[in-house]
């Protein structure tokens, strides 16, 4: 079943129906976005982690975009993460984490940079930073998410789990194990928006 409908653009598209519900067949915006290659991926593994260990991925949301994130993370032995704004890290330091663009033919790059105003000395030209020092977590914007005992692996779905940062503040995401003789890896899933 279809139905022909004019679009934004002044095109005629075919919009197609499910048969049973007779609802419109359609995707979400986060799909949607993943065409439009505004969508991206960043992670982290550290194979050998002690009780207590941490890493740090931290990154500076643009101005004029929204970061509509998510996350998925896996343990050996029991960890949690925590994200965090108004973070703050020695802009000299640290190593890049590549991001990479979903919509493999676009490539245009993420708005993420690492900038911290005070020194400029740093800047990391579209990728996040890992371990930098000095850091400073900030103030949290969502309960710690913990996953316990052996080969874990959990995160938050867009439905339940999406964060929608602040824009133009540094941000950083910690993972912590929580046993020793583990092992942890953090996966950022992004979009970004612009209103209107």
């Amino acid at each position: 079943m279809s139905q022909i409908l004019m679009d934004p653009g002044d095109k005629t598209r075919l919009q197609e129906f499910d048969p049973i519900f007779k609802a419109p067949l359609t995707i979400d915006i986060g799909h949607h976005e993943v065409h439009e290659g505004d969508s991206f991926l960043c992670g982290h593994s550290d194979i050998s982690m002690a009780n207590t260990d941490t890493f740090v991925m931290a990154f500076k949301t643009p101005i004029t975009k929204r970061v509509h994130l998510t996350y998925e993370i896996h343990t050996l032995a029991g960890c949690h993460v925590d994200i965090y704004k108004d973070s703050t890290w020695d802009a000299s330091s640290g190593s890049l984490l590549t991001v990479y663009n979903r919509f493999q033919n676009n490539f245009p790059d993420s708005s993420l940079v690492e900038e911290d105003q005070s020194t400029g000395s740093f800047i990391a030209n579209d990728n996040m930073i890992l371990d930098p020092t000095t850091h400073v977590a900030g103030t949290r914007v969502m309960p710690s998410f913990y996953l316990f005992g052996n080969n874990q692996k959990g995160g938050g779905t867009r439905a339940m789990g999406e964060i929608i940062l602040e824009q133009q503040t540094l941000h950083s995401v910690v993972l912590t194990a929580d046993g020793a003789n583990n092992a942890g890896e953090v996966l950022l899933n992004w979009y970004e928006h612009t209103d209107g």
